[in-house]
C-alpha cells in the first residue's frame, strides 16, 4: 500500500519544503504531522 501511494515523493516534498538548517525542526514537525493524517486518511479509506 505505501509504494503505491508516493512515499518516497512525499519524503522528498518534506525535505524539500525543509532544506534550510536554521529552521529546519519547526518546519520538520507540522509537516510529518500531515504526512502521518495522509496516511491515516488513507489506512481508513482502504479499511486498514
Amino acid at each position: 500500500m505505501l509504494a503505491g501511494w508516493g512515499l518516497k515523493k512525499a519524503a522528498a516534498d518534506v525535505e524539500a519544503a525543509c532544506s534550510d538548517p536554521a529552521t529546519y525542526n519547526t518546519c520538520l514537525t507540522p509537516q510529518v504531522g500531515k504526512l502521518f493524517y495522509a496516511l491515516n486518511a488513507e489506512f481508513a479509506k482502504q479499511g486498514l
